[in-house]
């Protein structure tokens, strides 16, 4: 969860001071902890774990639709500016 880390210090950059290279770096990272819960989900999954599990039923897709919604909401920021 690096990625994830650095997505929370770039966001708290970003409202810190306003920076679009901040915000845009929040934006990269949170891509790519997605792909990085998906990848987890995928190995849970081949490792035999049940999808019904609370790991891949629920926490793991929270936290991308979480993500995911932040993606949205600091992209069209973006345009914003």
């Amino acid at each position: 969860m690096a990625a994830q880390q650095r997505a929370a210090n770039a966001l708290a950059s970003y409202h810190a001071c306003g920076e679009r290279r901040a915000r845009e770096e929040a934006v990269s990272q949170l891509g790519d902890t997605i792909r990085h819960l998906d990848a987890a989900r995928e190995a849970a999954l081949a490792a035999g774990l049940p999808d019904d599990r609370l790991y891949v039923r629920t926490v793991n897709r929270w936290l991308a639709r979480e993500m995911g919604e932040e993606v949205n909401l600091f992209s069209r920021t973006a345009h914003d500016d």
